[in-house]
């Protein structure tokens, strides 16, 4: 790393710091007297914990910490999707679900796939089919988070082949570690998340992926170093952008509901509406989204 990405990763952690300078008790007190926007309180619980997270990590070197605080983003953005289930959110949506560590709440957030099976009004697209939209490259998430690998490297394939337009050609390297995922290749994943995990990469991808970190670690190479992990891959990626000690799935032994109102979320609740996509418990799966997902498909 060169002195000016040590400049940059102190400037992180004091943006992070200004951002936590918020205090949190209005929010909690507007969720606990069913006041104001329940969806936009979870909202900024969800971010504040992200932030939380990454500062027990980089300045208190605490692993667990960071598992537990993402933890409870996920947790807020489950709240948050229950009154607002086809709110389009990104891939980086996923971020807290996936590093975390803790089975249930990656299950969950594998089935939230809602925001990406809308379609275009007045025409048949499927959005999650359609090369160079957003929803194509957060539905290459979901795939992998299920292990549908079958489709996932079909659709990789595909894309790989017929580039989006110039906003969307930067996740080419998440499509070509989807490829090597759906393989098991490792020689491609780990070539794929050295290129995504190298300082330039990360800066050029920094506002992209809508987590503010990038000169910290790299968001979508821990998270597909994680997938890996959870396929059987142990990755060997040299970058200080990818954590050994975040990479290894490894639960804590138990995880705390840190307030009140997340003591009582029940997150298996019926979405507000569209209550057939509500996520069902480990084991179940609230549809097959391999269904009319093949690249470019339309609907009949």
């Amino acid at each position: 790393m060169t002195a000016n990405w040590a400049k940059l990763k102190q400037q992180s952690l004091i943006g992070i710091s200004n951002i936590l300078t918020y205090d949190v008790s209005s929010t909690l007190q507007l969720l606990r007297s069913g006041q104001g926007s329940r969806p936009d309180c979870a909202m900024t619980m969800e971010g504040t914990y992200i932030y939380k997270a990454l500062q027990a990590m980089f300045l208190q070197q605490d692993p667990a910490l960071f598992r537990q605080y993402t933890y409870t983003s996920a947790l807020f953005r489950i709240m948050k999707a229950q009154q607002r289930p086809a709110a389009f959110d990104g891939m980086c949506a996923l971020f807290a679900a996936v590093v975390c560590d803790d089975a249930e709440l990656y299950h969950w957030h594998s089935q939230h796939v809602l925001p990406s099976f809308s379609t275009i009004p007045k025409q048949k697209w499927i959005d999650r089919n359609r090369v160079g939209s957003r929803e194509f490259q957060t539905f290459q998430l979901h795939l992998a988070m299920q292990q549908k690998f079958e489709l996932l490297a079909e659709r990789a394939e595909y894309i790989l082949a017929h580039p989006p337009g110039k906003n969307m050609l930067k996740y080419q390297v998440d499509n070509q570690f989807f490829l090597g995922l759906a393989r098991g290749d490792v020689a491609l994943m780990t070539e794929a998340l050295t290129l995504l995990c190298s300082p330039k990469f990360a800066a050029r991808r920094f506002h992209a992926d809508g987590i503010l970190c990038n000169y910290l670690l790299s968001p979508f190479g821990l998270m597909y170093g994680k997938m890996a992990w959870r396929a059987g891959y142990q990755l060997d990626i040299d970058s200080p952008l990818y954590p050994t000690e975040l990479v290894a799935v490894a639960p804590l032994p138990q995880y705390q509901r840190s307030y009140d109102v997340l003591e009582t979320l029940d997150i298996y609740q019926p979405f507000a509406y569209d209550q057939h996509f509500t996520p069902l418990p480990p084991g179940q799966f609230n549809l097959d989204i391999c269904q009319q997902s093949r690249p470019m498909e339309k609907l009949p």
